[in-house]
Protein backbone atom coordinates (compact mmCIF):
# COMPACT_ATOMS: atom_id res chain seq x y z
CA UNK A 1 0.00 0.00 0.00
CA UNK A 2 1.29 3.36 -0.65
CA UNK A 3 2.07 6.05 2.02
CA UNK A 4 0.28 8.67 1.06
CA UNK A 5 2.18 10.64 3.94
CA UNK A 6 4.91 10.58 1.86
CA UNK A 7 4.94 13.49 -0.63
CA UNK A 8 8.49 14.04 -1.62
CA UNK A 9 10.15 11.38 -2.27
CA UNK A 10 13.35 10.46 -4.89
CA UNK A 11 16.40 8.47 -5.31
CA UNK A 12 18.86 11.53 -2.98
CA UNK A 13 21.57 9.06 -3.18
CA UNK A 14 22.39 10.04 -6.59
CA UNK A 15 22.42 13.74 -5.31
CA UNK A 16 24.37 12.47 -1.84
CA UNK A 17 20.77 13.77 -0.33
CA UNK A 18 18.29 12.04 2.40
CA UNK A 19 15.94 9.54 0.26
CA UNK A 20 12.88 11.77 1.50
CA UNK A 21 13.09 16.04 1.48
CA UNK A 22 10.55 18.49 1.87
CA UNK A 23 9.77 20.95 -1.28
CA UNK A 24 8.17 24.01 0.41
CA UNK A 25 8.37 26.78 -2.61
CA UNK A 26 7.00 24.69 -5.34
CA UNK A 27 3.24 24.87 -6.51
CA UNK A 28 2.27 21.84 -8.00
CA UNK A 29 1.03 22.81 -11.77
CA UNK A 30 2.09 23.95 -14.87
CA UNK A 31 6.19 24.25 -15.35
CA UNK A 32 8.39 26.13 -17.48
CA UNK A 33 11.48 23.86 -16.93
CA UNK A 34 14.17 26.70 -17.95
CA UNK A 35 13.46 28.56 -15.07
CA UNK A 36 11.74 26.31 -12.33
CA UNK A 37 13.62 23.33 -12.83
CA UNK A 38 16.53 25.03 -12.88
CA UNK A 39 16.46 26.33 -9.80
CA UNK A 40 15.30 23.11 -8.27
CA UNK A 41 18.48 21.18 -9.39
CA UNK A 42 20.01 23.93 -8.33
CA UNK A 43 18.88 23.89 -4.66
CA UNK A 44 19.03 20.00 -4.59
CA UNK A 45 14.97 19.93 -4.32
CA UNK A 46 13.68 16.52 -5.39
CA UNK A 47 10.14 16.24 -7.51
CA UNK A 48 7.21 15.66 -6.29
CA UNK A 49 5.85 11.94 -6.29
CA UNK A 50 2.29 10.62 -8.13
CA UNK A 51 1.99 14.28 -9.57
CA UNK A 52 2.47 14.96 -13.19
CA UNK A 53 4.92 17.07 -14.47
CA UNK A 54 3.80 19.44 -17.60
CA UNK A 55 6.88 20.60 -19.41
CA UNK A 56 6.72 22.54 -22.97
CA UNK A 57 8.46 20.61 -25.33
CA UNK A 58 8.93 22.96 -28.19
CA UNK A 59 10.55 25.46 -28.97
CA UNK A 60 9.46 29.43 -29.48
CA UNK A 61 9.83 31.06 -32.40
CA UNK A 62 8.83 34.10 -33.82
CA UNK A 63 10.29 33.65 -37.52
CA UNK A 64 11.55 30.29 -39.59
CA UNK A 65 13.97 30.44 -42.76
CA UNK A 66 15.13 27.76 -44.63
CA UNK A 67 18.41 27.81 -46.36
CA UNK A 68 19.26 24.95 -49.21
CA UNK A 69 22.26 22.99 -49.58
CA UNK A 70 24.87 25.40 -51.52
CA UNK A 71 24.08 25.90 -55.39
CA UNK A 72 20.54 24.79 -55.15
CA UNK A 73 16.89 26.39 -56.05
CA UNK A 74 14.52 26.92 -53.29
CA UNK A 75 11.09 26.65 -54.53
CA UNK A 76 8.16 25.34 -52.46
CA UNK A 77 4.60 24.89 -53.81
CA UNK A 78 3.80 25.20 -49.49
CA UNK A 79 5.57 26.09 -46.58
CA UNK A 80 3.86 24.82 -43.21
CA UNK A 81 4.37 25.40 -39.76
CA UNK A 82 2.23 23.99 -37.18
CA UNK A 83 1.99 24.58 -33.40
CA UNK A 84 1.10 21.80 -30.59
CA UNK A 85 -2.64 21.67 -31.40
CA UNK A 86 -2.32 21.97 -34.95
CA UNK A 87 -3.07 25.09 -35.19
CA UNK A 88 -1.29 26.47 -39.01
CA UNK A 89 1.31 29.55 -38.26
CA UNK A 90 2.43 30.85 -41.45
CA UNK A 91 -0.82 30.50 -43.38
CA UNK A 92 -1.18 34.62 -45.23
CA UNK A 93 2.01 35.34 -43.04
CA UNK A 94 4.45 38.04 -44.34
CA UNK A 95 6.97 35.93 -46.61
CA UNK A 96 10.80 36.72 -48.01
CA UNK A 97 13.04 35.41 -50.34
CA UNK A 98 16.89 36.13 -51.33
CA UNK A 99 15.66 36.48 -54.55
CA UNK A 100 13.00 35.75 -57.19
CA UNK A 101 12.42 34.02 -60.01
CA UNK A 102 12.54 36.45 -63.52
CA UNK A 103 11.71 38.81 -60.54
CA UNK A 104 8.33 38.09 -61.12
CA UNK A 105 6.98 38.23 -57.39
CA UNK A 106 2.74 37.61 -58.78
CA UNK A 107 4.41 34.07 -60.38
CA UNK A 108 7.27 32.86 -58.29
CA UNK A 109 7.17 35.44 -54.90
CA UNK A 110 7.86 34.11 -51.70
CA UNK A 111 4.12 34.90 -50.57
CA UNK A 112 3.14 31.99 -52.76
CA UNK A 113 4.39 29.74 -50.11
CA UNK A 114 2.27 30.74 -48.03
CA UNK A 115 -1.07 31.03 -49.60
CA UNK A 116 -2.29 27.41 -49.66
CA UNK A 117 -2.76 27.18 -53.08
CA UNK A 118 -1.70 23.98 -54.34
CA UNK A 119 -1.55 25.72 -57.58
CA UNK A 120 1.34 28.39 -56.88
CA UNK A 121 5.02 28.22 -55.66
CA UNK A 122 8.34 30.22 -54.40
CA UNK A 123 11.25 30.05 -57.01
CA UNK A 124 14.42 31.84 -56.18
CA UNK A 125 17.11 32.67 -59.17
CA UNK A 126 19.19 29.68 -60.66
CA UNK A 127 22.10 31.89 -60.12
CA UNK A 128 21.33 32.87 -56.19
CA UNK A 129 24.21 29.67 -55.43
CA UNK A 130 23.29 30.72 -51.15
CA UNK A 131 19.13 31.27 -51.31
CA UNK A 132 17.35 32.08 -48.17
CA UNK A 133 13.20 31.67 -47.79
CA UNK A 134 11.84 33.51 -44.10
CA UNK A 135 8.49 33.90 -43.07
CA UNK A 136 7.12 36.02 -40.12
CA UNK A 137 4.79 34.55 -37.60
CA UNK A 138 3.42 38.09 -36.31
CA UNK A 139 4.63 36.98 -32.79
CA UNK A 140 6.23 33.92 -30.47
CA UNK A 141 4.95 30.81 -30.82
CA UNK A 142 5.67 26.99 -29.71
CA UNK A 143 6.75 24.86 -33.18
CA UNK A 144 5.80 21.46 -33.47
CA UNK A 145 6.07 20.17 -37.15
CA UNK A 146 7.58 21.59 -40.00
CA UNK A 147 6.38 20.41 -43.61
CA UNK A 148 6.84 21.45 -47.33
CA UNK A 149 4.48 20.82 -50.00
CA UNK A 150 7.66 20.04 -52.41
CA UNK A 151 7.84 21.57 -55.98
CA UNK A 152 8.63 18.71 -58.47
CA UNK A 153 8.70 19.27 -62.28
CA UNK A 154 6.56 18.62 -65.09
CA UNK A 155 4.59 15.49 -63.54
CA UNK A 156 4.75 13.85 -60.48
CA UNK A 157 6.83 11.58 -61.28
CA UNK A 158 9.43 14.30 -61.78
CA UNK A 159 12.07 13.37 -64.13
CA UNK A 160 14.23 16.33 -63.71
CA UNK A 161 14.34 15.62 -60.09
CA UNK A 162 13.13 19.00 -58.94
CA UNK A 163 11.99 16.96 -55.14
CA UNK A 164 15.20 16.38 -54.95
CA UNK A 165 16.16 20.54 -54.77
CA UNK A 166 15.36 20.60 -50.72
CA UNK A 167 18.03 17.49 -50.05
CA UNK A 168 20.47 18.76 -46.83
CA UNK A 169 18.18 22.15 -46.62
CA UNK A 170 18.53 23.72 -43.05
CA UNK A 171 15.18 25.06 -41.23
CA UNK A 172 16.16 27.66 -38.49
CA UNK A 173 13.69 28.87 -35.94
CA UNK A 174 14.60 32.55 -34.79
CA UNK A 175 13.55 34.37 -31.49
CA UNK A 176 12.67 38.31 -31.98
CA UNK A 177 16.48 39.03 -31.64
CA UNK A 178 16.84 36.91 -35.23
CA UNK A 179 18.87 34.28 -32.99
CA UNK A 180 18.81 30.67 -34.03
CA UNK A 181 16.68 29.05 -31.34
CA UNK A 182 17.09 25.31 -32.98
CA UNK A 183 17.34 23.96 -36.30
CA UNK A 184 17.21 20.67 -38.02
CA UNK A 185 18.25 19.94 -41.65
CA UNK A 186 16.27 17.64 -43.97
CA UNK A 187 18.04 14.27 -45.68
CA UNK A 188 17.29 13.29 -49.32
CA UNK A 189 14.23 14.50 -50.62
CA UNK A 190 14.12 12.84 -53.64
CA UNK A 191 11.06 11.69 -54.76
CA UNK A 192 9.82 13.24 -51.02
CA UNK A 193 6.32 15.12 -51.92
CA UNK A 194 5.63 16.25 -48.33
CA UNK A 195 8.76 16.27 -46.41
CA UNK A 196 8.81 17.42 -42.59
CA UNK A 197 10.47 18.07 -39.59
CA UNK A 198 9.41 16.85 -35.84
CA UNK A 199 10.06 19.76 -33.22
CA UNK A 200 8.54 17.98 -30.66
CA UNK A 201 12.06 16.61 -28.75
CA UNK A 202 10.93 15.24 -24.93
CA UNK A 203 8.11 13.55 -23.21
CA UNK A 204 5.44 16.45 -22.42
CA UNK A 205 3.65 14.91 -19.65
CA UNK A 206 5.64 12.89 -17.32
CA UNK A 207 4.31 10.71 -14.32
CA UNK A 208 6.52 11.41 -11.31
CA UNK A 209 6.87 8.65 -9.14
CA UNK A 210 9.95 8.04 -7.67
CA UNK A 211 11.47 10.61 -10.33
CA UNK A 212 14.70 12.92 -9.49
CA UNK A 213 15.44 15.70 -11.56
CA UNK A 214 18.24 12.92 -12.87
CA UNK A 215 15.71 11.22 -14.79
CA UNK A 216 13.76 14.66 -16.01
CA UNK A 217 16.93 15.41 -17.59
CA UNK A 218 17.21 12.43 -19.70
CA UNK A 219 13.22 12.64 -20.31
CA UNK A 220 13.31 16.10 -21.37
CA UNK A 221 16.41 16.80 -22.74
CA UNK A 222 16.06 19.85 -24.61
CA UNK A 223 16.65 21.40 -21.34
CA UNK A 224 20.12 21.50 -19.41
CA UNK A 225 19.80 22.49 -15.57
Amino acid sequence: MTNHSMWWKGEGPRFGLPALKLLTFFTIGTINPSTVAGRLRASNHLIPTGRVLQTSCYPTASKIRILPSTGNILNMFEFIATDPTNFDLTNGKPASQSTTFNDNDVKYGAANAVDRDGKTFSHTKSSDLNPVWSVDLGGSSEIAIFSITNRYCGDITDPSNCLGRLSGATVELLDNGDNVVVSQSFGDTTGALSPFLDFNTCVSNIFCDHVDLYLLDKLCSPFTF
